[in-house]
């Protein structure tokens, strides 16, 4: 259920944002492709916001796959701080209208 499975999502984002920076600020090095499975990650998310018609957090998702093709550590942060705070405002109304439906 999205419910569950978003927050996770928003988490393991963070979590693969925060082994990027750990291995720049160690000076390993990084390859060119080790973000993409964070930008997988929002694409997933994303797919399920759009089921549910939360737009503003499905356009949030989308910014941040599309760092995929030009990677910016600060701003996927930016965003994922963005994306964090717009599921919480939004998540008293999507519990209303699930309730809603299983009471249906």
């Amino acid at each position: 259920m999205f419910l569950d499975s978003a927050p996770a999502k928003i988490a393991q984002m963070k979590q693969l944002l925060s082994v990027l920076d750990s291995a720049s600020t160690n000076t390993a090095q990084l390859s060119p492709t080790d973000h993409l499975p964070l930008c997988r990650e929002a694409h997933s998310l994303k797919s399920s916001c759009g089921n549910l018609g939360l737009v503003e957090l499905q356009c949030t998702c989308q910014a941040i796959e599309d760092l995929e093709d030009r990677w910016n550590p600060a701003l996927c942060k930016a965003l994922l701080d963005q994306l964090h705070k717009n599921y919480e405002l939004a998540l008293p109304e999507l519990k209303e209208i699930l309730r809603g439906s299983k009471a249906s």
